[in-house]
Formats: C-alpha cells, sequence, structure tokens
C-alpha cells in the first residue's frame, strides 16, 4: 500500500504563522474522460473495447485536434487491417485515451480548465463532455507566416504606419538590434543585427513621438536629403523594415487573447487586399461557428478548417484548441488553504538561504566592480559585449563569456550534505518517507534570519488533492501531492493564456491580485512585457491579458498608450547594496517586469531574459524540495511535511541496469519489470514521467509495460513516481464516474497591517552623464596596473611607490598621481597619473620604465600593464566633482604612503587600527559634520556591539588623542602627534574644498547621488590604501570610530 499509516495520524502541516496567503480564486484541471476509461483498458486484450473508442465521436473530435495522422490510421482499428497496422493504431489509440482520462495537464481537447473558490464544505463537480466550452484561434506560427506575407507586399508596406524599433541603438558607426523576431523562425540568421550608420539612417531611426505612414517618412527624407530620389529612399526604407529596425502597426501585441482580431482590424484599413481580407474574415467567422459545436459534432468542421489555413500558410499545426470545463459547482475546503500556505512558507524557508539566483548574484557583485553603486547603464549596452559588461552566465542567445562564481556552491554542497543524511536515515530505518520537521526545515534554512520583505510577493504552487471520499476530504483526511509541474513565481501566471475563457467575474480576482502585488513595492512601477518570442509556437504560450498599468513592447506593439508604454532606449540598470535594479529615465522609477504566462524564460533572447531575471532576483526565491546529486539514485522515498507531500516516491531504471538486455523478447522484459518491482517494492500502479509530463501504467499488464520498454529504448533511462493512488483517491466527480485532477494556487505575501512597506524606494533623481568615459592610454591619464607585489606591498608603498610619487610631482611633470590596492584576481596596485599628454608619454613614461626595471630586477613586480582608466563619475558627484576628488585621491595617497613608511620603519608608537579611526574622523570634521551628526551618522552606518573588548585597551589612548577640539590637541601631545598630525594637516585644504563643493550641488540639484554615499566612497577608498583589501578590517576600523565618537559624548556634551 502507499500509504502506511492511516490518514487520521497525518497531522496538519505543523501550525506556524504564513508569511503567504493563498487567493480565494484556484484554477483546477482535469481531463475529459473519467477515470473507469483507464480502468477499462486495463484488460489483457484491450483491442475490442479500442475499436469502440475510436468511433466515438467525442473522442475522435478530440484526437483530431491533437493528431490528425492517428485519426487517419483509426480505421486500421477494423479486423480486416494488417495486424501490424492494427496493432499500431491500437497502441496510439490507448496512449491518448490514457491520457485523456487520467492527466490533468491542459491539451487540446483532452484536458480542460476551470476556476473554483475556498468554502466551509467542499463541492467538486464537472459536466459530461458535450457540455465543455471550445476556444480555437490561429497558432501564431500560422499567423506570423500571413504577416510576413504582408510585410513582404511593398503595396501593403506603403500603407503601412512604422515606428523605430525601441530596442535600435547607436554604438560607434553601427546601429544594433540586439534581438529580432524573423517571424518566428529562429535559426535562419544571428541573433544580432546590425547596420552602418550615416545622416539618413541617424534620420530615418530617430525616436519620434509615435507611429508614422510609411509614405510619409519617404518625403520626410526626401526633404531632408535633396539628393535622395524615391526610389532610392524607398528601397533603403525597405531595407530598415525588412531587418526590423522599423516596426508596423500590423503586428499584434502578445498582451491580448485575440491576436487575429487585431490582425483582421489594421488589415481592414488597408486597400488591394480585400481577398486576402475575406479569406482571413471567412477563417474568423468558421472558427467561431466550430467553437458553438458541441464537442462531437466538429470533426468534420475542424478538419475542413484547418485544411482551409494551411492552403494559405504551410504549417504543422494551424488551429489552437482549448477547452474550458463546464461546472456547476467548484469548491475546496479551508483547511486545504491553510496547508496551501503553509506549504509555501515551507519552501520558501528551506530554499531562501540562496537569496536571489546565483548568476544574477555573480553578475551583480562584477556590476559593481565594474561601474559602483551610482552609475546607471543603458540596458541595451550592459548586455552588449562590445560596450558593456555582456550577458550573465548561462545566458545562450548570443552565448555569454562570463563565468559563474563558487559561492552559491558551498551553500550547495552544505545542503546536500544535510540531504545525503537524512536519505541514509531514512533507508537505514526501513521508512518509506522522509517526514520534514520545523528541525530539518531550520537546518535547510541556515542560520539566515530572513524577514518576509525579502520573500517573494507572490507564487503559485501546484497540487493534486487526494482523499478517499469528499466526506475525509472535508473531516481533513486528506494529502496533497505536489505536482509534476511545481508551480510559478507569480500568482495567476498559469491563468495567463486562458484567462479570456474564465467566466467574467474573474477579471475582479486578477485585478486585486495585481493591485495587491504592487502594493508591496509601490514606488515602482509593474510593467508586463510584451514580448513577440522567434520561435512562432511558443508566441501561443505568452498570449495573455494581464492587470499592470504599463507595458515594455519587444519585437511587437504594445497595447498601452505610449504614456503608459515604456521603451527600451529609457531603461537603465543600476545596483544597490542587495540587488540590481532597472529604471525608466524618463519617470524615474524603478521597474519590474512581469509575464502573466507560463514560457520558460531560459532558453530566450538575452535581453528578454535579463528582464525576468532582474524581477525575479530581488527576492529570495522559493523552490520545490530538491534531492541534489541524490536526484540520479535507482529510489528516492516520500518527503513529506504535514498532509503535504513535497516530493513523490520515485524509482529509475537504466539500460545498464544489470537485469536489461536489448535483446529481451517482451514477454521476458514484462517478467523482468516484475521481478524488479518485487526488488523495489514499487506499487501496482505508476507514473512514466519526463519532466511535468506524465502517463499513468498499470505494471501488471503488458501493453503498459511495453511504454517503459519504448522510453527506455528511446533515452536510455526512465523515472516512475508514485501516485498518491489517485487511482482510488480522486475527488472530482461527475456523471460520468471519477475524474483525475490537479489544483493551481495563487499566493500572495502577507504585509502587516499599518506597516510602511521595507523594499522599494523611489529612487534618487541621477542626471545622466554623457561626457568622456574612457581615457586611453596616450590621452591625459596614464594607467599601471603592478602586478607581483602582493607580499611586499607595504615595502613598496613606503619605498618605491614614494619615490616615483615625489620624482613626477616635485618635476611638475603631473597635476595629480593616486594609487590604490586591486585584486582580479591577482593582487596588484593600481597607479593613475594625470598631466599633459605629451609630457606623460615623452618624459613620465621613460621614467617610469627605468623605475619599473628596477622593481623587476629587485623581485618586487612581475608585469606592468597599461590599461584604459574609466573614472566613477556618479559615485563621486558628477564629472567636475570627479576631477575634485581626483585631488582629493592624490593627496591622501601621499598621506598612507608616509604613514605606512613610519609604520613599517618603526616611526609609529600607536597602533596601526587608531591611526584609521583618527583618519575617519578627521574625514568626517573636513566634511563638514558636527559631532552630534558625527556619532548619529556612525550610529546608523554601523551600530554594532563589535570589537567592544578591543575599544576597551584602547579607550584611555583614544580619548586623549582622537578629540579634534584646538586643532586636535591631544594628538599633537602624543610623540606621534608631528607625523600624524601634519599629514591629517596636509590633507585636509582639499578635503575641505571637495565637501564645499559637493554641498554646492547638492544644494543646485546637480549631486549625483546621496551626500552621504559619497563621503563613505571617499572613506572606503582610504580604507583600501590603508589596509588593502580587508573588508573585515575596514569594518572594525568604522566601529571603532563609532566607539570613539560615543565613548568622546561625556566630554563634548555640549555639541549635542
Amino acid at each position: 500500500m502507499l500509504r502506511e499509516r492511516e490518514l487520521s495520524t497525518i497531522r496538519p502541516i505543523e501550525s506556524q504563522s504564513s508569511g503567504f496567503q493563498a487567493l480565494d480564486v484556484f484554477m483546477m484541471r482535469t481531463p475529459v474522460l473519467p477515470l473507469r476509461v483507464f480502468e477499462e483498458l486495463q484488460s489483457d486484450d484491450p483491442t475490442a473495447q479500442l475499436a469502440v473508442y475510436a468511433q466515438d465521436p467525442m473522442i475522435r473530435e478530440a484526437i483530431a485536434v491533437a493528431s490528425t495522422s492517428l485519426l487517419e490510421s483509426l480505421p486500421q482499428m477494423d479486423l480486416s487491417a494488417p495486424p501490424r497496422k492494427r496493432e499500431q493504431a491500437a497502441k496510439g489509440l490507448m496512449r491518448y485515451l490514457i491520457r485523456m482520462s487520467t492527466r490533468s495537464t491542459p491539451f487540446g481537447l483532452f484536458s480542460g480548465v476551470t476556476h473554483g473558490h475556498f468554502a466551509d464544505v467542499s463541492d467538486l463537480q464537472v459536466s459530461e463532455l458535450p457540455k465543455h466550452r471550445k476556444r480555437s484561434r490561429p497558432d501564431m506560427n500560422w499567423l506570423l507566416k500571413i504577416l510576413e506575407r504582408l510585410e513582404s507586399d511593398p503595396a501593403v508596406i506603403r500603407q503601412l504606419h512604422v515606428s523605430t524599433n525601441p530596442m535600435a541603438y547607436r554604438h560607434g558607426s553601427r546601429w544594433k538590434l540586439p534581438y529580432v523576431t524573423r517571424y518566428g523562425q529562429r535559426g535562419n540568421g544571428n541573433d544580432i543585427v546590425s547596420i552602418r550608420n550615416s545622416p539618413v539612417v541617424e534620420f530615418g531611426l530617430q525616436n519620434r513621438p509615435g507611429p508614422v505612414p510609411f509614405e510619409s517618412l519617404i518625403l520626410d527624407i526626401i526633404e531632408a536629403f535633396p539628393g535622395a530620389t524615391d526610389e532610392m529612399v524607398r528601397t533603403f526604407l525597405l531595407q530598415l523594415f525588412e531587418q526590423e529596425f522599423l516596426v508596423s502597426n500590423l503586428r499584434p501585441p502578445t498582451t491580448t487573447t485575440d491576436p487575429y482580431a487585431y490582425v483582421l482590424h489594421e488589415l481592414s484599413k488597408l486597400q488591394g487586399v480585400d481577398e486576402l481580407y475575406a479569406s482571413l474574415q471567412s477563417i474568423h467567422d468558421r472558427m467561431i461557428a466550430y467553437d458553438a459545436l458541441p464537442i462531437g459534432e466538429g470533426e468534420q468542421q475542424y478538419l475542413e478548417l484547418v485544411a482551409e489555413m494551411k492552403a494559405m500558410a504551410e504549417v504543422t499545426t494551424a488551429l489552437q484548441v482549448d477547452l474550458a470545463l463546464h461546472s456547476e459547482r467548484v469548491h475546496l475546503p479551508e483547511s486545504v488553504r491553510a496547508d496551501v500556505e503553509g506549504a509555501a512558507e515551507v519552501m520558501w524557508r528551506m530554499s531562501a538561504r540562496y537569496k536571489g539566483l546565483p548568476h544574477i548574484a555573480k553578475y551583480h557583485e562584477d556590476f559593481v566592480e565594474k561601474y559602483g553603486y551610482h552609475r546607471e547603464v543603458s540596458l541595451l549596452e550592459l548586455l552588449d559585449e562590445d560596450i558593456g559588461m555582456g550577458a550573465p552566465s548561462g545566458y545562450q542567445h548570443p552565448a555569454s563569456r562570463r563565468q559563474l562564481g563558487q559561492g552559491h556552491l558551498n551553500l550547495q554542497n552544505q545542503r546536500e550534505q544535510l540531504v545525503a543524511e537524512w536519505f541514509a536515515e531514512t533507508l537505514q530505518k526501513g521508512l518509506p518517507e522522509l517526514e520534514l520537521t520545523a528541525e530539518h526545515i531550520q537546518l535547510l534554512q541556515g542560520t539566515d534570519s530572513l524577514q518576509l520583505h525579502e520573500a517573494p510577493p507572490s507564487m503559485e504552487l501546484y497540487f493534486q488533492v487526494l482523499a478517499d471520499s469528499p466526506e475525509d476530504l472535508d473531516q481533513g483526511k486528506y494529502e496533497l501531492f505536489i505536482g509534476g509541474n511545481y508551480g510559478s513565481a507569480m500568482a495567476y501566471k498559469t491563468f495567463g493564456r486562458f484567462v479570456d475563457m474564465m467566466e467574467d467575474g474573474f477579471a475582479g480576482p486578477l485585478q486585486e491580485a495585481a493591485r495587491r502585488e504592487e502594493a508591496i513595492e509601490p514606488e515602482a512601477i509593474w510593467a508586463e512585457v510584451s514580448y513577440l518570442p522567434n520561435m512562432g509556437r511558443a508566441t501561443n504560450v505568452v498570449l495573455t491579458r494581464h492587470a499592470r498599468s504599463y507595458e515594455i513592447p519587444m519585437g511587437t506593439n504594445a497595447s498601452t498608450d505610449p504614456e503608459h508604454t515604456i521603451a527600451f532606449h529609457d531603461l537603465v540598470v543600476g545596483a544597490t547594496d542587495k540587488y540590481l535594479y532597472l529604471k525608466s529615465r524618463s519617470l524615474n522609477r524603478e521597474v519590474i517586469p512581469t509575464a502573466c504566462h507560463m514560457l520558460n524564460h531560459k532558453n530566450t533572447p538575452n535581453v528578454y531574459r535579463f528582464l525576468r531575471d532582474i524581477g525575479l532576483a530581488r527576492y529570495a526565491q522559493w523552490a520545490p524540495f530538491q534531492w541534489g546529486q541524490l536526484d540520479a539514485a535507482s529510489y528516492l522515498p516520500r518527503v513529506r511535511h504535514g498532509r503535504v507531500v513535497l516530493q513523490s516516491a520515485q524509482w529509475k531504471m537504466r539500460k545498464r541496469d544489470a537485469w536489461y538486455e536489448d535483446s529481451m523478447s517482451d514477454d521476458a522484459f514484462f517478467q523482468a519489470v516484475q521481478a524488479w518491482r518485487d526488488d523495489w517494492k514499487a506499487p501496482k500502479f505508476v507514473y512514466l514521467a519526463l519532466f511535468d509530463n506524465r502517463m499513468l501504467l498499470d505494471l501488471t499488464k503488458p501493453h503498459h509495460v511495453e511504454e517503459i520498454r519504448k522510453e527506455l529504448k528511446q533515452t536510455g533511462k526512465v523515472t516512475l513516481v508514485e501516485t498518491g493512488q489517485l487511482e482510488t483517491r480522486s475527488i472530482v466527480r461527475g456523471s460520468g464516474g471519477v475524474y483525475a485532477s490537479e489544483f493551481v494556487f495563487s499566493l500572495i505575501r502577507r504585509e502587516p497591517e499599518g506597516k510602511a512597506p521595507t523594499g522599494s524606494k523611489r529612487l534618487a533623481k541621477r542626471t545622466g552623464y554623457e561626457g568622456p568615459r574612457i581615457y586611453l592610454p596616450g590621452s591625459e591619464w596614464m594607467y599601471m596596473k603592478l602586478y607581483g607585489i602582493e607580499s611586499r606591498q607595504e615595502e613598496f608603498m613606503a619605498t618605491k611607490l614614494i619615490e616615483l610619487l615625489s620624482a613626477v610631482s616635485q618635476q611638475g611633470l603631473v597635476d595629480k598621481a593616486y594609487f590604490m590596492r586591486y585584486a582580479d584576481p591577482d593582487m596588484h596596485i593600481r597607479l593613475r597619473l594625470h598631466g599633459q599628454p605629451d609630457v606623460l608619454s615623452s618624459r613620465v613614461m621613460p621614467l617610469v620604465h627605468q623605475w619599473s626595471t628596477e622593481l623587476l630586477q629587485d623581485g618586487m613586480l612581475s608585469k606592468l600593464v597599461l590599461d584604459a582608466y574609466e573614472p566613477e563619475v556618479e559615485r563621486y558627484g558628477g564629472p567636475e566633482l570627479m576631477k575634485l576628488v581626483e585631488q582629493v585621491f592624490h593627496a591622501d595617497s601621499m598621506v598612507v604612503a608616509n604613514w605606512v613608511k613610519a609604520n613599517r620603519f618603526g616611526g609609529l608608537q600607536l597602533p596601526f587600527d587608531l591611526v584609521g579611526v583618527l583618519s575617519v574622523l578627521d574625514y568626517l570634521e573636513q566634511f563638514g559634520y558636527s559631532f552630534s551628526e558625527q556619532v548619529e551618522l556612525m550610529d546608523q552606518a554601523f551600530g554594532s556591539k563589535e570589537h567592544l573588548d578591543l575599544f576597551r585597551t584602547y579607550r584611555k589612548t583614544i580619548l586623549d588623542i582622537a578629540n579634534p577640539q584646538d586643532e586636535w590637541a591631544g594628538l599633537r601631545a602624543h610623540p606621534d602627534g608631528a607625523l600624524l598630525h601634519g599629514m591629517l594637516k596636509f590633507r585636509a585644504p582639499i578635503v575641505k574644498r571637495y565637501a564645499q563643493e559637493v554641498r554646492a550641488a547638492d544644494e543646485r540639484g546637480e549631486l549625483f547621488g546621496p551626500y552621504r554615499d559619497l563621503v563613505f566612497s571617499v572613506i572606503h577608498l582610504h580604507m583600501n590604501r590603508l589596509y588593502g583589501i580587508d573588508l573585515a578590517q575596514e569594518r572594525k576600523t568604522m566601529i571603532l570610530t563609532r566607539h570613539a565618537l560615543n565613548a568622546m559624548k561625556h566630554f563634548r556634551r555640549d555639541e549635542l
């Protein structure tokens, strides 16, 4: 038996306050035939029963929609047909009938969808097959071929309105498009196209307020370029149109459930297409007529309609048909809602230690390294390897060259070690399942303290609800088995392509879910991406009707008005300390891209995948229980938490298994499977599973076992999954009997009443900087990377670095020179010199050559690399302030080099920790913070009790020397005072001047970034020079500074 203990002994999910609320409306999916059909096919020879089903009009129509080739083979079921053909037809029909009676995933007329509500008492009823409602629409592969035909006709093009593709951008002498649709025919060209820029191209692609008539654009160009002829311009624009730099009004938004009606409407405005329009309108009318026919009466009409469509465009599938189930009542008890909410909490907490997406986390780290926290980069330029960083690791269209870091693997290894221990313990005890307790979940979560605002705003979970009877269901004697498809990352995503098939009352719940999500991040814009895939049939999945106010069109048009349409050229990417964000420049608001459909975005073009990933990576995502590397084991036990089965038991078969031989007869294979079943204690009924595709099999029936052999021959392995005794425990009833079912639950993150959101904040307005970004060798900046110094950095800084900086400064060869420590990953010193380009090349370079040669001979240098310098303009306030802060860096470099020299050669008595504390206090003074402001600033930034014991050992010394009053009188009285105070005094004027200019820019509204951030950026770089790449030392210094300020409150209370 599958259930080794009575349901009454299984507790509800452990009581804890879930951070998620299951919404009242859920989806129910069921196959159209009752389970008794599957039972009827279990006889040793079901041929006679199959022949009866082959004549059933309802089944024939469903098969016509699924496979015309199988429909055409059904006459072979006749006893007069050749045995081999009769057997092939019988096998095909049996597979489809099993699917029609056991698999809930929507597919043609095999299974359908409806929605239900939670109630006090369950009531789950579906009507008979003829009462269900069909919804047909052209397959998008077919419709895109019609569009290609129209947009290839010059007579049609001249009547269209066109707009510049919002994904087009200029790079140097070329215009680029990072994505083209090619009418859904991916593989017929590169992922990226480009054209050479020219004045005419520039004029043709300039941004216009909206679509313009094609002919008007021709006249505009002729007027702007008097030498151009109509033929020349027309040919030129047709090339732009063909390469998709121009997009026409014929392209339907994918944020509509009826793109065919959209195309017909636009086509009705054109001249000279009457015959084509009439044919397309005829198809539209015939679709409506077909949908109106009860299932079982439409076979011939369907075949004729498809034949007419294929005569217009040659495709494999011309028509998509979906099914809305007719049901009087669909109610589940409130206890199921509570279990779903608990399951959501468990799955989030046991997976959220991976916070975000590993490849995006690494990309965020690299982004901050390259651009910092204060620069926002054009989305299109960022993903272009020739300009920006390229796409994150793992992206394939085009393929990324980036590598994923190792950090996430450490967490994964820790988790897999835990799971392996529990797996071994379960087997050792002979238990059929691993029952997760609160302790297990805490161990999977790790030591991180997760906050609810880190959880995803919403999600979906798929479950089978199984019970022996409706009464047991209402009494809590049921189980929830997670589906083959576990769920999704947003509420009501699964409803996406079916939303128009739901009753009118569903619009309200969809809007309410969207509003509740948006209330979690109220300062952000939630925008649906209207994405036209370059794989035509994938477009069938993305068609949806959403509840967002904004759209981002990609490869097609938006359904929103221009004020609520966000173009790609308006999107920039920035970074907080926790995540990357997307922002609209024009609206100055964060944008969270959404997709109310179930298309898997991992194999989509890089630009689209990044949009989806950046929205998901803001949160600690949920995931199902995962076995990790143990997933390859021959057997895995069930995983349970309360009444919820988080992973079903499963078994693996492989061609390499000792019992398997390719040469086995059918009977020998069947007997071998029976012996295997006894050895592994596998149940009679199992699913043959391939990802989320599941076929119910009876392992005691030869014709079912034959399906396993077929899969083994094709793929070399088979996964069998327990059913939860679906065959006897299904809870959906109808006049035809009992039906298999699956439920899709949507959940929203709970927000405490009256508590302000803790996530997104309104972003600071940032002025875009369009000036020089890169200074190449030979310019006014000479930028060197010196490698091989790692173990002798202090010696180098105390001797050779001071030697070079003094020489070039005293001779007037440079006006600014500074250094920093770095790793890429090799440790090195970065040295930058500023001066006149001819002086740097003619006089400084020979001096550097001689100097570096001596370093090489002394073993202090392995190589020197000249590189391009890219100032962090946004990080330090703006272009003019950048020039000033470079003077601060120059002074600070001299200060640090002299302090390091004194410390290395015994010239300092103070612990070097305290040198950093004094320096930070002086920076705060020069930046104009009062004593009370300093205390508040450091308390907010470093409100920690760390290092208190160390501070106590320094306390007396700090109180003696760390008070800046009276020109640092205490410090000047110290034996180290002359050097330390002298250097602070040397640096102070330029820091104070920079601070004054920063405050003035802030008052004028011209400052790039908050004042506080600039202060900490300057101090951070000072810590880097003083202590190296040691974030722990930097944090210790800052916390000691905070303790010092608090310790001085008693002596400076008049300043508070």
